[in-house]
């Protein structure tokens, strides 16, 4: 298991790029709205064509920004090597002494958070 909010988000997201999706939903905060996200994941990541599926496998994350609002939720920005310009936002929860994936939340992206 993941030791720290960092470990939690890079082994999510590499999970999803790789399409391992039950590997990545064992990171997941369990509730139906995180569930129904990650299946959405899976729908749009499935239809992606071969060559971008690719990339994202040999893809590695790079951090833009690292905000953690308390000891026990983080903010995670980052983005895929090969298209920094790609930005996702991720935020990890200390649930049960683990740190889990909550998709339920997302800040948009506006000039004032760009670095």
């Amino acid at each position: 298991l993941p030791a720290t909010d960092i470990e939690a988000a890079n082994q999510f997201v590499q999970n999803i790029w790789k399409s391992d999706f039950q590997k990545a939903e064992q990171l997941l905060f369990k509730d139906e709205t995180n569930k129904q996200t990650l299946d959405g994941f899976e729908v749009y990541f499935k239809r992606r064509p071969a060559e971008e599926l690719e990339k994202y496998k040999k893809a590695t994350i790079i951090l833009n920004d690292v905000k953690q609002l308390n000891d026990s939720v983080s903010i995670i920005n980052y983005s895929p090597d090969f298209n920094k310009t790609e930005k996702n936002e991720l935020k990890i929860i200390r649930s049960g002494g683990q740190w889990l994936i909550d998709l339920k939340y997302t800040i948009p992206q506006t000039d004032s958070t760009q670095k």
